[in-house]
């Protein structure tokens, strides 16, 4: 009714309906009768970013070792990302091999499966008290519903990449005389906003621009296509303050076959910056010595940019080279006080710099002078 469509797929949801033997008017459960054509191993084909975007085996998810080799290769070319693929090909061998398939008819409680991915089958006669994926359910006519479905433990949907995901496969470098030209004027900037701007020049009509970006600290990169020749790619989404790697390259269109090098190497990196604009400078800012102790006053701007307040010193007359000694985080329009207690006998110099949430600086404050004997 809100013109939102969800799904619920990949994921482990706890069943809030539960089946008993009196709810069928018939029931057909087997145990492990999977046929002779059931998979012992799955590597599901996807589009493997690190061989040139071209369509590639996974690594193989074994699920048992101990038959005849029985190998599904399903393809999947929506998928782009090898973890996701292991994912798929665990689950893809865990449903293949289930330890029960259940067929039957029930009457009402039909109602109570629709929508429904998974519930609990309780049968005393059998001795069943399992976990079931609904695999069909469909109306017979009023009231009655014919049900398949096969039976699942929660652990089959769980995955720990650092040990079950397979060693994906490796590739060699093509070297090929009809590699794309290597994409020129690439630049990589921060914009507003938390985003950042790539630009490139103008490239010939036959190529595809691609687009590639992560967080340092990341290992797994997102990507964009730029099909309609345009020059600039505004990234957004990002983690305001955090630094990413960017590249870019040229690929053929269509097929984005003999992609270029990416560019430049080592990557670009940037730092987003939320909000661009620097707060306005302190209405007020003063500082007092009394037995040694120096006390700076301050009052913030009322300004809606403004989210803390650094305070320097040093003993020069330098802001360049000047310390950090506090970060005050008051709000606009609001008055603090910090005390720089124990200093030596000296001359001391203090600034005060308004910084917004992103840490870009306003105006500096000072240098406000004091002498202790």
């Amino acid at each position: 009714t809100d013109g939102k469509v969800g799904f619920k797929v990949g994921r482990w949801i706890a069943p809030t309906v539960t089946l008993s033997g009196s709810d069928f008017l018939d029931l057909e459960v087997t145990e492990g009768q999977w046929g002779a054509d059931a998979p012992t191993e799955v590597s599901v084909k996807f589009v493997e970013p690190d061989n040139a975007w071209r369509e590639s085996p996974s690594g193989t998810w074994v699920e048992d070792a101990g038959v005849n080799v029985v190998k599904d290769e399903p393809e999947l070319y929506l998928v782009s990302n090898h973890n996701q693929a292991s994912r798929l090909a665990k689950r893809i061998a865990k449903a293949r091999r289930p330890q029960y398939h259940l067929s039957g008819t029930i009457g009402l409680m039909g109602y109570e499966l629709i929508g429904q991915r998974f519930f609990t089958l309780t049968h005393t006669g059998m001795g069943i008290a399992q976990y079931f994926e609904v695999g069909t359910l469909v109306r017979a006519s009023s009231g009655l519903f014919e049900l398949t479905a096969i039976s699942v433990e929660p652990e089959d949907f769980d995955f720990d990449a650092s040990t079950e995901e397979p060693d994906r496969p490796e590739f060699e470098a093509i070297d090929s005389a009809f590699a794309s030209e290597h994409l020129t004027g690439f630049t990589a900037t921060a914009g507003d906003g938390g985003s950042i701007v790539t630009e490139w020049g103008v490239q010939e009509d036959y190529l595809w621009q691609q687009v590639r970006w992560k967080a340092v600290a990341a290992t797994q990169w997102q990507s964009q296509t730029i099909t309609d020749g345009a020059t600039e790619l505004i990234i957004t989404g990002l983690l305001d303050g955090t630094t990413y790697q960017v590249q870019g390259r040229n690929a053929y269109a269509g097929l984005l076959s003999n992609p270029s090098d990416w560019t430049p190497e080592p990557a670009a990196e940037v730092v987003t910056v939320g909000s661009s604009t620097a707060p306005a400078s302190l209405a007020a800012f003063s500082v007092t010595e009394a037995a040694g102790d120096v006390t700076i006053d301050f009052t913030t701007a009322n300004d809606p940019n403004h989210y803390a307040t650094r305070i320097y010193r040093n003993t020069v007359s330098d802001f360049g080279t000047a310390m950090l000694i506090a970060t005050d985080y008051i709000g606009p329009n609001q008055s603090s006080t910090y005390e720089d207690a124990g200093l030596a006998a000296g001359t001391y110099y203090f600034w005060a710099v308004p910084v917004n949430a992103s840490g870009v600086a306003g105006p500096a404050s000072g240098p406000e002078t004091e002498t202790i004997v």
